[in-house]
């Protein structure tokens, strides 16, 4: 299928194992985000994907926590610490000196010269008792590491909430068999039947599963399962829910065809033997004090009844992915996609039920 624009930074169409979010988030075809943002307006859609001059959002606070949470939970220990340093706090290393007043009483102690810098003295101190704990250097060592670049750094109290949501995760058994038997961010690149280029990436994916871990708030207090539905319905998780599906059935053929990039590509065979779409689970955790977990599945179908929810997910992505080939048609990727609005009245049935109460 031939895709219906060239855009430079296309990502070839297959299955990328531990493809580097930047690159994946780098690549224009388009995704569930980007497909929410053409629900909103073909304008907001351009400026917050193809605006040379448009701002990079990705480093709110929440988007950054979230990130860091879903490298620890997905990826494991080992994974974080190559992209992550915490920043270090005295406290953290009982016993550390650290001040002028310190550093020259140990000199005394040690019968070594007390004047200079801090520096200075650390370097007599280490000299004599290489073991001593001197918050000077500990400092140091961090900022060198800072400024070798290729690491985020996170604050002592993010670091401690990405341990608590692992250990949630892993206290729940549904929730903690999810992310075990499969791979983490997988990256599926596509052209769909009217020649779309599509993308999406499985947070895990197994050979009869696919699951997203999502965070949510839940400030007003209601039950958690009220929360979780009320996150689906505002975020519009449902309409991921539908183009996953649609992404896994492509990403099947892929792999049968031979189209994947990276190592470790026996769980991928597997999932593409399997002939009946996967199961699609999101796993929800709460942020705040109390970190509920809840595992929950989206479902096509109710026994022989199509979801209306599901249904409600394609719907409002297939016109989407039709506006946004309509708009690529229309102004290309460098122009904005300012669509003209013809002025027109209200009609009662936009309103809500209680506008009218």
């Amino acid at each position: 299928m031939k895709t219906i624009c060239s855009m430079s930074g296309m990502i070839p169409n297959g299955v990328h194992i531990n493809l580097p979010a930047e690159q994946y988030h780098a690549d224009p075809s388009l995704s569930v985000s980007g497909i929410k943002a053409m629900g909103a307006s073909p304008l907001t859609y351009w400026h917050q994907y193809l605006d040379p001059n448009r701002v990079d959002e990705s480093s709110t606070p929440a988007k950054v926590m979230g990130k860091a949470i879903h490298k620890l939970v997905l990826e494991g220990a080992g994974a974080f610490d190559n992209a992550y340093l915490v920043e270090p706090k005295p406290e953290d290393y009982p016993g550390c000196l650290q001040g002028v007043e310190a550093l020259r009483e140990k000199c005394g102690e040690l019968g070594l010269k007390k004047s200079g810098t801090l520096e200075e003295m650390s370097h007599r101190i280490l000299d004599v008792k290489p073991n001593c704990l001197l918050w000077p250097v500990i400092k140091s060592a961090f900022q060198e590491e800072v400024a070798a670049g290729g690491k985020e750094v996170l604050g002592k109290d993010a670091y401690q909430l990405c341990l608590r949501a692992k250990e949630a995760i892993r206290s729940n058994d549904d929730a903690n068999a999810a992310f075990t038997g499969g791979l983490p961010e997988v990256s599926v690149f596509w052209t769909a039947e009217d020649g779309v280029p599509m993308k999406s990436r499985f947070d895990y994916l197994k050979p009869q599963a696919i699951i997203d871990l999502k965070t949510f708030s839940n400030q007003n207090g209601v039950p958690v399962d009220s929360a979780v539905v009320y996150a689906v319905t505002r975020y519009q998780y449902h309409v991921q829910a539908y183009v996953y599906m649609q992404a896994a059935r492509a990403a099947k053929e892929l792999i049968l065809k031979g189209l994947v990039y990276g190592d470790d590509t026996r769980a991928l065979q597997q999932f593409a033997r399997v002939t009946e779409d996967p199961r699609f689970f999101f796993v929800f955790l709460e942020t705040g004090p109390a970190m509920n977990v809840l595992v929950r599945e989206f479902v096509q179908s109710q026994g022989n009844v199509m979801s209306l929810v599901w249904e409600r997910g394609g719907m409002i992505a297939s016109r989407a992915i039709s506006a946004w080939k309509a708009c690529m048609h229309q102004f290309g990727p460098d122009k904005p996609w300012a669509t003209n609005q013809p002025a027109r009245p209200f009609m009662d049935e936009e309103f809500p039920i209680w506008a009218v109460e």
